[in-house]
């Protein structure tokens, strides 16, 4: 009948605010542990990449110095390096993106339990390509522009 008594009356609510609490932070250690993993291997993905490009720097030496000597500019001394650098990584983020495909054929069985609450696949593949490859792309280019910074001297 709605008189001002009902007003006061409280219910006994049973809600395990412990377990989810702990939950909730599980996942924030989980978060933090999946951005660590992600910062360690792009610092050692730009490592190979500098290195290779080093390689490559070590073995043209003899190219590069005959572009200095008839006036090639830094800018196209360096660019073909640029270029390599960048593609590696492209071609790491398009290899990433194969695994994951692999991963989600139907022969992965085990991976359909985690999989089932997620977006479908093909509702991000696009994205999800272009990310990894424009990632790559970056990845690439800090290393390449590490390396040649160290070892080029233009």
């Amino acid at each position: 009948d709605g008189t001002a008594s009902d007003a006061n009356v409280f219910y006994k609510v049973n809600s395990p605010s412990e377990l989810s609490s702990t939950l909730v932070n599980l996942k924030r250690i989980v978060n933090y542990i999946g951005w660590g993993l992600v910062a360690v291997l792009g610092v050692v993905s730009v490592v190979v990449i500098s290195n290779t490009i080093r390689l490559t720097v070590f073995a043209r030496r003899k190219e590069i110095n005959i572009m200095k000597f008839v006036g090639a500019t830094n800018a196209f001394i360096r660019l073909p390096f640029f270029v390599e650098g960048m593609t590696v990584g492209a071609i790491s983020g398009v290899a990433y993106y194969g695994l994951e495909q692999a991963l989600l054929q139907p022969e992965a069985l085990w991976l359909n339990e985690f999989t089932k609450c997620m977006w479908p696949f093909m509702d991000i593949i696009w994205p999800l390509l272009g990310g990894f490859v424009l990632f790559g792309v970056a990845i690439g280019g800090v290393g390449c522009a590490s390396s040649i910074r160290k070892h080029l001297k233009v």
